[in-house]
Formats: structure tokens, sequence, C-alpha cells
């Protein structure tokens, strides 16, 4: 006989933050890391084209890494991509 219960169960990935800290991690950050986030998501090379000199960039990008507790940049930019988070708030 078969199970007429189906498993619809979503698959959990642990590589992914969850909603609501990803939501906390955003609701943290300041108006120039939110403009700078969507900088780098329309062209991630601009982290190639800024030295350490410049000096300001890095630190903000540094507090999205801590406020995200995520080792890349483009990790940050995954995690606000899988919710939707940009269109969300307007990024």
């Amino acid at each position: 006989m078969k199970n007429r219960y189906e498993d619809v169960s979503l698959d959990y990935k642990a590589e992914r933050l969850s909603l609501m800290y990803t939501l906390h991690a955003i609701s943290r950050l300041s108006k120039d890391e939110i403009e700078l986030l969507k900088a780098l998501r329309r062209d991630i090379t601009l982290l190639d084209k800024c030295n350490e000199e410049s000096g300001e960039i890095f630190p903000k990008i540094r507090k999205i890494l801590s406020q995200f507790n995520l080792s890349s940049i483009e990790e940050v930019i995954d995690a606000v991509e899988n919710y939707n988070l940009f269109e969300l708030y307007n990024f």
C-alpha cells in the first residue's frame, strides 16, 4: 500500500542565514553601508579597483561582514539576494 502522505518538508540548507538573522543584520547597517552593498551587487569588481590606501571602504566591509558573521562580501550579497531583500528594502 502506498503512503498517502507525501514528505513536503523543505530542504534545510545550513549554509543559509535565517531570515530573522538576515533582517536583523540589515537593520543594523548604516545608509552608507547599504549603498556600498548596492554598488557591490551591481559590480563586485569594485573591490579589485579599490586599494587598501583608500581606507574608507574596507572598514565598512569589515563591519558588514561582522554584522552578518560571514567571511566574504559575496556571501553577504548572496544571503540578502536569497530572500529578495534588495527589492524589499529598495536596495
